[in-house]
């Protein structure tokens, strides 16, 4: 989620032509998405993740990520993508 070409993860990235959201597969970047803005990147995140829970091992149904974004399973390694999701899901339930 860091950028870069993990092998089969949706990754949220910024570089100097703004961000970008896009699915890692074999070292290749599938359907880049760039965004003038990190809100803007993050909103397509977590709606491309949560249609496609299948793309994220660990993760069953849309109600099992939401359940470990809520409990920060899985993000350990990546506390400021939690930070943001959590953050965009709060203003969801506003």
């Amino acid at each position: 989620m860091d950028g870069g070409t993990p092998h089969n993860r949706f990754v949220l990235d910024h570089d100097y032509a703004g961000w970008w959201v896009y699915y890692s597969e074999r070292g290749l970047r599938i359907q880049p998405q760039n965004f003038g803005t990190e809100d803007a990147a993050c909103r397509y995140f977590l709606e491309r993740i949560t249609a496609s829970p299948d793309a994220w091992p660990g993760y069953q149904t849309r109600e099992d990520f939401e359940r470990k974004v809520e409990t920060g399973e899985g993000f350990e390694d990546d506390p400021e993508t939690l930070r943001r999701l959590r953050e965009i899901y709060s203003r969801r339930k506003k």
